[in-house]
């Protein structure tokens, strides 16, 4: 009898320490469960099949101030896709930020995203994968759970150039037995260049244009099925037909330019027009150079672009 009188005065006093207790609920932390979601441009979520981790900054919507940092794996999002938080009653504005690894460097002060390659003074190849989320949220004094949702969205653009024929560039034999690596694979005659573009990306999704811009420098590969060419794909923050950006090609060995031509002049010649609402849009160009019999560039010609709005497979 004594142990059970014992027991249920130290179970009083530990409700009163804790200081959260149902008929005094003022200093609780109310449960707030957020679902992740992400539609492309279909109608069927296919979040799990583009986002492997987030990080979430929740900010206090009154100061603006960084109250909470949150970050989610992939074994934590194969087990629920969102996640399970205690906030003090108040307005917060939560930002997500998927796939964001270490090819990015996430600037909490200016809250922006860059490009980690960017951030420490390189030409970067690219961004990575990344999908931007984010939602206002009111949290109520109550102990029952608080239920929201996170749409992401895609802030990139994914860009595919054909260098054809480049690979007949004659260097004055500079750049023979040069090579990426030793396998004995040639390293490619040519450097590609996208310059003048967006290097930062803010915390509502969009491009950052009044900063210093970046001069992204994708791999080359060789063409898998045209002989003497060059293939890239890469990542870049998104934008429109204003674009500011240019589109270079330079000889490896001599450093001097081959082509250079502001993107948007391509897409005005060729009557595209780009639509950085759409998710996950891709363009397709290709440019090819002509030689003459000794190896000597004549002429460097666009000879397609392609634009395609890609629906995530559903």
């Amino acid at each position: 009898m004594r142990l059970v009188r014992y027991i249920s005065v130290l179970t009083a006093v530990l409700l009163c320490c804790a200081g959260c207790i149902r008929e005094n609920i003022d200093d609780c932390e109310t449960p707030v469960e957020v679902e992740f979601l992400y539609w492309g441009d279909g109608i069927v979520d296919v979040f799990p099949e583009r986002v492997d981790s987030v990080l979430m900054f929740i900010y206090e919507a009154s100061s603006g101030e960084l109250y909470r940092t949150v970050p989610l794996t992939a074994s934590e999002l194969d087990a629920r896709q969102g996640a399970s938080l205690r906030l003090f009653p108040g307005d917060y504005r939560l930002v997500c930020w998927g796939n964001a690894g270490e090819g990015s460097y996430i600037d909490l002060d200016a809250q922006r995203i860059i490009s980690a390659d960017h951030h420490e003074g390189r030409n970067p190849s690219g961004i990575e994968e990344l999908y931007f989320g984010s939602t206002e949220l009111s949290v109520p004094l109550t102990l029952r759970p608080v239920r929201d949702t996170v749409e992401f969205e895609a802030p990139y653009i994914m860009i595919t150039v054909e260098l054809l024929g480049f690979g007949r560039l004659n260097s004055g034999g500079a750049s023979a037995g040069q090579t990426l690596s030793g396998d004995g694979d040639e390293e490619p005659k040519v450097i590609f260049a996208h310059e003048g573009l967006s290097g930062h990306i803010d915390f509502n999704g969009d491009p950052v244009l009044d900063e210093e811009l970046a001069d992204y420098v994708p791999e080359l590969e060789d063409h898998p099925e045209e002989a003497d060419s060059y293939i890239t794909t890469y990542l870049v923050p998104e934008f429109d037909n204003s674009t500011t950006s240019e589109l270079s090609v330079y000889d490896r060995a001599r450093g001097t330019s081959l082509y250079n031509r502001p993107l948007a002049d391509i897409l005005d010649e060729l009557g595209i027009t780009l639509d950085p609402d759409r998710n996950e849009l891709a363009l397709h160009l290709r440019i090819q150079a002509s030689f003459d019999s000794n190896g000597v560039l004549v002429g460097v010609d666009v000879v397609g672009w392609n634009t395609e709005i890609v629906y995530p497979e559903f």
